[in-house]
């Protein structure tokens, strides 16, 4: 981790908190704004060890790292101020935790009016643990979120993401979720339009194997005044081997005049496919790969950035 400890990221790692070089510039000039504390009461009566307050005054692109070497639950609040435009990526890993560890945390975004924020969430468990994860995010008048989720676990992990929009606010969430080794992935999606002309869109891509799980619920609710608001979801499911994916596509409608579509869809890697790329001289490790990479890698890639970002967003 020694390249990661400076630049633009905040590090979390057990009871220490360490922050880059950019980091402290930004916070010298008031571009952004950092307190710390501890021992707040918090989610589920629980106590978090860290509660993190982080305001976004211009615009910018930092990063947070979340590392578990021992159960730490967290809290971080996250304020983008009017008219700011800004990048977040967040990273969460886990190493050397028994299967009973817990490690909760709760992450509340608010984007007040005309803003934008990139947000990248990028969980990796190569643990038999258990995290659970609970974004809650408020989008005022004309705000904008592009949200790219990619999670991967031979753990237990369970999110959760509210989401409330807004006049004019548009939501995109595109999550790639990948569960091995008896994992499970259970998530979980409640977006709520509660004023005209609103827009979100939410594209789920499961993978599973080896015995695996993956639960996808996404809920979307249209209130009376969300007139004139679109909504689409898409969940597409790939089974490698034995294992199970479940998608549960929901829309609550209590206005007229709207746009709301679902399709949610499962397939099998099949013997003739593999077949048929053999014959064209591919070996079959190659196969599963290529297929693989294929469909965690291509479209619905929202969070927009240069080529490294953007390879960044494929979990093969």
């Amino acid at each position: 981790m020694k390249n990661m400890m400076y630049g633009d990221a905040i590090i979390i790692k057990g009871n220490n908190i360490f922050l880059g070089d950019k980091i402290y510039r930004y916070l010298n000039k008031k571009e952004l704004d950092i307190k710390i504390e501890e021992g707040k009461e918090g989610f589920v009566d629980k106590k978090y060890k860290y509660y993190l307050t982080i305001n976004f005054l211009t615009n910018k692109d930092i990063q947070i790292v979340q590392i578990y070497d021992s159960p730490y639950p967290i809290r971080i609040d996250i304020n983008i101020e009017n008219n700011v435009k800004s990048s977040l990526r967040y990273y969460k890993r886990a190493f050397n935790l028994d299967g009973d560890s817990l490690n909760d945390s709760v992450i509340n975004i608010n984007l007040k009016r005309d803003t934008k924020l990139n947000l990248i969430n990028d969980v990796n468990f190569d643990e038999k643990t258990s995290c659970f994860v609970f974004f809650r995010i408020d989008m005022d008048k004309s705000s904008e979120l592009n949200l790219f989720e990619k999670i991967a676990s031979k753990g237990n992990i369970k999110e959760r993401i509210d989401i409330a929009l807004k006049e004019k606010a548009k939501a995109r969430i595109s999550s790639r979720l990948y569960s091995y080794k008896e994992g499970s992935i259970d998530m979980k999606y409640n977006v709520i339009h509660l004023m005209p002309k609103t827009e979100s869109k939410i594209v789920n891509k499961a993978l599973v194997k080896n015995k695996s799980k993956i639960i996808s619920n996404v809920l979307v609710k249209m209130t009376k005044g969300a007139y004139k608001s679109k909504t689409d979801i898409h969940q597409k499911g790939m089974l490698l081997e034995q294992g199970n994916i479940e998608f549960i596509p929901g829309l609550e409608i209590h206005t007229k005049d709207v746009k709301a579509t679902h399709r949610a869809n499962t397939t099998r890697l099949r013997d003739e496919d593999i077949f048929y790329m053999q014959s064209r001289g591919f070996s079959k490790k190659n196969i599963k790969e290529i297929i693989i990479k294929k469909f965690l890698c291509n479209g619905d890639l929202y969070v927009k950035g240069n080529p490294k970002d953007r390879e960044s967003q494929c979990m093969y």
